[in-house]
């Protein structure tokens, strides 16, 4: 187990829940654990700021050096989070990582402090919001799937990780951020 020397706050959720949008509000993008994937990039994103968009046979590289505390696939394309990436972004204060749950059970075996924060949405706003990203219908069809597989896995959560925060982001996203902040405070 690998002590960091500020927390890591790691936003779970289904597609569309608001991850990005909820944690950019709370904290400074200079604390946000970057995240490496093989995944195209979207138009707005930009590399080394969004995301670290490698090619695949690169990420199998750096996977085999033991350079990410976890890896996951969604969606046929690889994330990971990258060891020196951590250390690094908690060094001097708190961090924050978007994750999958998969992803946050084996960041939790390899590291602690670690702060979990899971944001549901029901499947209407789902919907909503996953019809902005104007993605091609078969990419939408398998959101749709895996979004009843990340639902279900908040009730695992809520079993196994004691001091899990849920936060409802259906309605209100400024709301959200606001009880959100009240919750993070002593970390912030």
């Amino acid at each position: 187990m690998e002590t960091l020397l500020h927390p890591l706050i790691c936003f779970m959720g289904p597609s569309a829940s608001g991850k990005t949008f909820i944690s950019e509000k709370i904290f400074q993008k200079t604390q946000k654990v970057i995240t490496t994937t093989t995944r195209p990039k979207r138009p707005a994103e930009k590399n080394g700021q969004d995301y670290y968009f490698i090619r695949s046979e690169t990420f199998q590289e750096k996977m085999s050096a033991g350079e990410f505390f976890e890896t996951d696939q969604y969606a046929d394309q690889y994330y990971g989070t990258e060891r020196q990436e951590v250390l690094n972004r908690t060094n001097y204060r708190t961090a924050f990582a978007i994750v999958t749950v998969p992803g946050f059970y084996h960041l939790q075996s390899q590291i602690f402090p670690i702060v979990p924060v899971y944001l549901q949405i029901d499947e209407k706003t789902f919907l909503r919001r996953l019809k902005r990203r104007e993605l091609p219908v078969e990419e939408t069809k398998k959101r749709v799937a895996l979004f009843k597989e990340e639902t279900a896995q908040l009730t695992e959560l809520k079993k196994n990780v004691p001091n899990l925060i849920v936060m409802d982001n259906t309605n209100d996203p400024a709301l959200t951020i606001y009880h959100l902040k009240e919750r993070l405070r002593l970390y912030r």
